[in-house]
């Protein structure tokens, strides 16, 4: 089984490579992808990729929520991304 940060990073990568796919293969592929940052419209592999990612966002926040017992690397994740002040009050 693929670690949490693993399947993260395959979804970005997929997210990437089918805007990618999307601008040099197809006709107007730049103007594509201006329309979809502007009004939202997307190709189908576009917009699949994009739920694919906010699964693995979800999946992800959700494992972390539950705590670190499931993956050890997640607990130095979650220390990361604390705030200065967070971990103040902790102290």
């Amino acid at each position: 089984m693929a670690s949490q940060a693993e399947l993260l990073r395959r979804a970005i990568e997929n997210l990437i490579d089918a805007k990618l796919v999307d601008i040099l293969s197809r006709p107007e592929g730049l103007h594509r992808l201006i329309a979809h940052r502007t009004t939202g419209v997307a190709s189908p592999d576009v917009r699949n990729a994009e739920r694919r990612l906010q699964n693995t966002l979800q999946d992800f926040c959700d494992t972390t929520a539950r705590g670190p017992q499931s993956d050890p690397g997640l607990e130095r994740f979650d220390m990361a991304i604390e705030s200065p002040s967070a971990r103040m009050v902790k102290a």
